[in-house]
């Protein structure tokens, strides 16, 4: 895996948080097109339908599995949108779930709206899990993810009072969107800074 955004901030004076978005945004999809029949081939290979187990090689295959759909979801393909939406819907367990609903957090299209309905209402009943909704959320990449927090804010689950919903959703923006939370038009920081 590549450094992330924030890692790549933090190692750089002065640092750009936009541009060294951009230009991992540019790396992650380089190398998943160029390597796409390896990762589908490695993803197609570790799929496993049977039951779910938690012994260190199915771990790991899980693990490695989802490193493939992580750069899947970087591939020039309308279709794969359907593909990681079958993981989300065919999921026996949280680890795929989630990994997929994260990939499709971040996508725009009939997915990524099916998929914040879906998760939603088969784990409202489970506030742990829904923190991971939140974040999920407040997380993306897309372009209006800080309107949905916004927005997330006056969701019912929501209770700013609640610090695990505040982690999930505020501290989720402020820390794991980096590319949203340094907008240079400072609507990051000013939302942050309102919440507090």
């Amino acid at each position: 895996m590549l450094p992330s955004t924030s890692e790549l901030v933090e190692a750089s004076q002065p640092a750009d948080p936009q541009a060294i978005f951009e230009v991992r945004e540019l790396m992650l999809k380089t190398l998943a097109n160029s390597l796409r029949v390896d990762f589908e081939t490695l993803y197609e290979q570790l799929t496993n339908n049977g039951e779910y187990s938690v012994d260190h090689v199915s771990i790991g295959n899980r693990s490695l599995r989802n490193t493939c759909l992580f750069y899947l979801s970087y591939v020039d393909d309308e279709g794969m949108a359907e593909r990681i939406y079958q993981q989300f819907d065919t999921a026996n367990n949280m680890t795929d779930q989630i990994a997929a609903f994260t990939h499709l957090c971040g996508m725009a299209g009939e997915y990524h709206d099916k998929a914040i309905s879906e998760f939603h209402d088969k784990w409202k009943g489970d506030s742990l899990v829904m923190d991971k909704w939140f974040f999920a959320q407040a997380s993306s990449k897309r372009f209006d993810a800080l309107d949905n927090v916004k927005s997330l804010m006056q969701h019912e689950l929501f209770d700013i009072r609640n610090p695990n919903k505040v982690r999930s959703l505020i501290n989720a923006f402020a820390s794991a969107n980096p590319v949203h939370f340094h907008a240079e038009d400072g609507s990051g920081y000013q939302f942050v800074a309102e919440q507090v």
